[in-house]
C-alpha cells in the first residue's frame, strides 16, 4: 500500500505530537478533547486499516471528527472488482429445503398415526397435524 495515500498517512498527518511506539503504532495528542500529553493510540493493521484507542474515552467518530476525516477514512479503499469476503453459498435451494421438510412431515403423520392407533394422541390432535402437512404440502407446490 502506498503510504502516502494510507489511512495512517491521512489521519497522522492532522495530529499533534505523533511519536512512533513500534512498527505501525504511534501515539498522539487526542484532537477531541486537547489533549496536553499523548493519549491516543494508533495502530496500522496489515491491511491498512486503522486502530484508534483514547485512553481519556474519547470515541473513534469523536476523533476522526475532530480532524476533519469520517470513520471511513480508517480504511484502505476498496480495490475495484475486491469483495470484503465471498457471498455465503447456500447448499440447498429453498425448494429442496421445503421438500425435504414434506417428506418429514409425512413421515411425522404416520409415526402420529401408529401413536393415535395406541391411544396417545387424540383426534382432534390428529386432524390439527393433517391440516398443517396439508397447508405446507400446498406451499410446497
Amino acid at each position: 500500500m502506498d503510504y502516502l495515500s494510507s489511512p495512517a498517512s491521512k489521519l497522522l498527518g492532522r495530529l499533534e505530537g505523533v511519536r512512533a511506539k513500534g512498527h505501525n503504532r504511534w501515539v498522539a495528542r487526542c484532537p477531541a478533547h486537547g489533549d496536553r500529553t499523548p493519549s491516543l493510540a494508533v495502530t496500522a493493521r496489515d491491511d491498512g486499516a486503522l486502530l484508534l484507542r483514547c485512553f481519556a474515552g474519547c470515541s473513534v467518530a469523536e476523533v476522526v471528527g475532530a480532524v476533519g476525516l469520517d470513520l471511513a477514512d480508517l480504511f484502505p479503499p476498496q480495490q475495484p472488482g475486491v469483495h470484503a469476503s465471498k457471498p455465503s453459498r447456500r447448499p440447498f435451494s429453498a425448494e429442496q429445503i421445503l421438500s425435504a421438510t414434506r417428506l418429514e412431515l409425512m413421515e411425522v403423520v404416520v409415526i402420529i398415526g401408529a401413536i393415535q392407533r395406541r391411544g396417545l394422541v387424540t383426534d382432534g390432535e390428529r386432524a390439527r397435524l393433517h391440516r398443517s402437512v396439508s397447508r405446507l404440502m400446498v406451499a410446497g407446490g
